[in-house]
C-alpha cells in the first residue's frame, strides 16, 4: 500500500504541475520556463493570499482541479509531446531524489530534519499567515524563511497525506524542478543531445574538487560527509595535518590552534543527507536564473524575453523568503546580467526587470515586513573577512579545480567571446565576494565562516558548472569539448561513493515516508503516536527539554500536535535571539515533571496545555512521581494509558477534560 500511495500522489503532483505549465506556455512562450516557474508562481500567489485569509487545513480543491488538469493535458497532449524532453529532465531529478527518500525516509535527529518537518507542520494548519509555531505556541514563525516548507505543506493540505510524505515528495519535486531548469538551459545553448544529461549527472551525483578522489589517497576510508563537506573534518589526524600544511593551513593542535572550517554542501550531498533545508531552494533559484540567462543569450524576443527578464529579477525577493543566505549572491548575479545586457546595447531590459522584481517583492512583502522586525535578523550581518581568515589558496584550488578547468577551457576556445567574458567576470566576482565577505552570525572562532562557505560555495560551484559546461560543450574546438566532458565525468566520480552508500546502508524504514519508523518501530511509541494523533488538536508537553537535538517533543510532532516547547537551542539561539520565554518554559517543564509545583493542574490550565505525556524516561524511582502528579491534576485531566497496568510502570498521556480556550 505504501508504494501505491507514493505512485498515486506522485502522479497527482505531476498532473497539476504539468497542467500549470501547459496553461502558462502560451503566456510566457517558453515551456521550460513555464514548467519551472509555474508552480512557484502558484505557490507565491497562495503565500501572499494566506497572509490575509487562511484557506484551511483541508481545502477541497483537489476534487475540482484534478479533472480539470487531466482534461487540459488531454486537450494539449500535442504540447506535452513536443516538450517531452523537459518532462523527461524533470523525471530524472524527481525519480532520483525519490529513490533516496524511499530508501532512507527517516526524519530523525540528524542535522535539521526534525526542525524542517516542524515548519511543514506549522503551515499544514492552513490558518492566516504567519502560521503559529508548533514548537512554541502561540508565537508565530515570522522569524524564518520557509517558502519551500509552505509549498511542501500544500501537498499535505491538498492531498490529505501526512507531513512526512509531504516532506519527501516536496523534496523530490524541488529536485525535479532543478534538473528541468538546468537541462533545459543547457539544451538551449548547446545542440549536442547528451549535453543536458551530462551536466545533470554532474549536478546530481558530482562532488567538489576534493571529494572526487583526493580523500581516498590521503586517508583510508573517510566518511562520506567528510569527503564531501570538508577538506578534512578531524583536523587532528596526522594525514590531514600534513595535507593542511601543504596547502596553506597554519595551525598547531598541540597549542589549541585549529584551521578554520570551510565546508561545502554540494547539491548531491543535500540529496544524500535528506535534509529539506532552505539551501535546496537556493539551487532552484539558481536553475531558474540560468534558464533565464540562456533564453536571453539565445536571442529571444517579445514576450519570451520579457518574461525571462522578469523572472530573473523575481529570484531576488524569492531568495529572501526561501533562502536568505543566497540573496546577496542572487542580487549580484542579476546585476551582472543587467550590466551585460546593457553592454550589448540593449535597452528593453529595464522595464521587465523592474516589473518582475517589484511584482515579486510585493507578493513577498507581507512576510518580509514581519521577518525584518524579528530580533534574530539583527544578529547577523555581512562583514569583511580578515586577512587571516581568507581561504588558503591551496585549499581553494583543491575545492574548485574542476570548474576552474571549465573556466580556462572556455576562455581558450573563444566560443561566444562576449558571453564567455560575462560568465568569467560574473563568477570571478562572486568567488571574490564569497572570500572577502562573510555573514557574521552566531558562530565564531574556527567556525566563523562556516555557514557562509557552507551555503555560498556550492551555489557558486553549481552555477559555474552549469553555465561554463553548457557554453564549452557547444564549442567547435574538440579539445574544449572533450576537456569539458572529462571535467564533468571527474566531478561525477563522487557518484561512486554515493552508489556505495546507497547499496551498503541498511534500509529498515524503506518506503515508510511518514518518517517516524526509527522511533515508532517500538510498539509502545507507535501506539502512543496513534492514540495522540486521533485526539483533537491541542498543545502537548513532554519532559526532558535540553539544548541539543533530542527525542524531546518528537513524538508530539509525529502525532501532529503542537508542543509547549520544542528544541531549546533552536528556539533560543538560532530562531528567536534569546527570548526569555524559552528558558522560562524549560524551567517550568522541569519543575512540573520533578513535582516541584504546588498546583500543577492550575498551571497546566493557565498555560493552555491539553496533553501531558508520560514516557519511558519518566519512569524513574519506582515511578513514584506518577501517582503524585496524577492525583494533583485529576480534577482537570484524565489518564490514557498505552502501557502498564499498575503505578510502578506507566506510559501514556493525560488529556484535559474540558476543551482549552482558543488563543489566536
Amino acid at each position: 500500500m505504501a508504494l501505491v500511495l507514493i505512485i498515486l500522489v506522485s502522479l497527482l503532483l505531476w498532473v497539476h504541475l504539468a497542467a500549470v505549465a501547459v496553461l502558462l506556455n502560451p503566456v510566457v512562450r517558453n515551456y521550460a520556463m513555464a514548467r519551472v516557474a509555474g508552480g512557484l508562481a502558484v505557490m507565491l500567489g497562495l503565500f501572499f493570499l494566506e497572509h490575509f485569509i487562511g484557506l484551511g487545513a483541508r481545502p477541497p480543491i483537489i476534487v475540482v482541479t484534478t479533472p480539470l488538469c487531466v482534461w487540459l493535458l488531454w486537450r494539449q497532449r500535442a504540447v506535452l509531446k513536443e516538450h517531452g524532453s523537459v518532462e523527461a529532465m524533470f523525471a530524472v531529478g524527481f525519480l532520483y531524489c525519490l529513490a533516496w527518500r524511499c530508501a532512507f525516509p527517516d526524519i530523525d535527529l540528524e542535522a535539521e530534519r526534525i526542525p524542517d518537518l516542524v515548519f511543514i507542520h506549522d503551515y499544514m494548519a492552513g490558518g492566516k499567515l504567519p502560521a503559529t509555531d508548533r514548537w512554541l505556541p502561540p508565537f508565530d514563525i515570522s522569524f524564518y524563511y520557509g517558502f519551500q516548507h509552505y509549498a511542501a505543506a500544500w501537498i499535505s493540505r491538498a492531498l490529505a497525506v501526512d507531513g512526512g510524505v509531504s516532506y519527501h515528495l516536496g523534496f523530490s519535486v524541488l529536485v525535479g524542478l532543478v534538473t528541468a531548469a538546468v537541462g533545459s538551459a543547457v539544451r538551449l545553448i548547446c545542440g549536442w543531445k547528451p549535453a543536458p544529461y551530462l551536466v545533470m549527472l554532474a549536478l546530481l551525483v558530482g562532488g567538489n574538487g576534493v571529494s572526487v578522489g583526493l580523500p581516498a589517497l590521503v586517508k583510508k576510508g573517510p566518511e562520506l560527509f567528510q569527503s564531501s563537506r570538508f577538506l578534512g573534518f578531524h583536523v587532528g589526524d596526522h594525514e590531514w595535518n600534513a595535507l593542511g600544511r601543504a596547502i596553506g593551513w597554519t595551525f598547531n593542535p598541540a597549542q589549541g590552534e585549529f584551521a578554520l572550517e570551510f565546508p561545502m554542501d554540494a547539491f548531491s550531498y543535500l540529496i544524500y543527507i535528506g535534509e529539506y533545508h532552505p539551501p535546496l531552494f537556493g539551487f532552484l533559484l539558481l536553475g531558474l536564473s540560468v534558464l533565464s540567462i540562456t533564453i536571453l543569450e539565445r536571442g529571444s524576443q517579445g514576450r519570451e524575453r520579457a518574461w525571462a527578464l522578469a523572472l530573473l529579477a523575481a529570484t531576488v525577493p524569492l531568495a529572501l523568503i526561501g533562502n536568505v543566505w543566497v540573496a546577496p549572491l542572487q542580487a549580484i548575479l542579476v546585476v551582472c546580467i543587467c550590466v551585460y545586457r546593457a553592454s550589448c546595447r540593449e535597452t528593453d531590459w529595464l522595464l521587465p526587470t523592474l516589473a518582475g522584481g517589484l511584482g515579486a517583492a510585493g507578493l513577498c512583502a507581507p512576510h518580509l515586513i514581519a521577518f525584518a522586525s524579528q530580533p534574530i535578523t539583527q544578529q547577523s550581518s555581512l562583514k569583511l573577512t580578515s586577512i587571516a581568515e581568507r581561504t588558503p589558496i591551496g585549499q581553494w584550488a583543491l575545492m574548485f579545480w574542476p570548474v576552474l578547468i571549465l573556466l580556462v577551457l572556455g576562455i581558450w576556445s573563444r566560443r561566444r567571446p562576449r558571453f564567455t567574458l560575462f560568465l568569467t567576470v560574473t563568477w570571478a566576482l562572486l568567488m571574490i565576494f564569497a572570500d572577502v565577505t562573510f555573514n557574521d552570525d552566531l558562530l565564531g572562532g574556527t567556525w566563523n565562516r562556516y555557514n557562509s562557505t557552507l551555503k555560498w560555495w556550492p551555489w557558486i560551484y553549481a552555477g559555474m558548472t552549469i553555465t561554463l559546461a553548457a557554453n564549452n560543450l557547444d564549442s567547435s574546438n574538440r579539445f574544449c569539448r572533450w576537456g569539458t566532458v572529462a571535467s564533468l565525468l571527474a566531478m561525477s566520480l563522487f557518484g561512486g561513493r554515493l552508489a556505495q552508500a546507497f547499496v551498503v546502508r541498511e534500509k529498515p524504514s524503506a518506503l515508510r515516508l511518514s518518517g517516524h519508523h526509527w522511533i515508532t518501530q517500538h510498539a509502545t511509541n507507535d501506539n502512543l503516536v496513534r492514540a495522540l494523533a486521533a485526539r483533537p488538536d491541542g498543545i502537548a508537553m513532554e519532559s526532558g527539554p535540553v539544548r541539543e537535538n533530542s527525542e524531546h517533543s518528537v513524538l508530539t510532532l509525529f502525532a501532529g500536535k503542537p508542543a509547549y516547547l520544542g528544541w531549546v537551542a533552536h528556539q533560543d539561539v538560532f530562531w528567536r535571539g534569546g527570548h526569555p520565554e524559552i528558558e522560562r518554559r524549560r524551567r517550568e517543564i522541569d519543575a512540573f515533571y520533578a513535582d516541584q509545583m504546588a498546583d500543577p493542574a492550575a498551571w497546566l490550565v493557565r498555560r493552555n496545555i491539553r496533553y501531558v505525556l508520560w514516557l519511558q524516561r519518566d519512569n524513574t524511582d519506582g515511578n513514584r512521581r506518577f501517582r503524585i502528579l496524577s492525583d494533583k491534576i485529576a480534577a482537570e485531566f484524565e489518564w490514557y494509558g498505552v502501557l502498564g497496568e499498575d503505578d510502578s510502570w506507566r506510559i501514556g498521556f493525560w488529556e484535559r477534560k474540558t476543551v482549552p480556550a482558543r488563543r489566536d
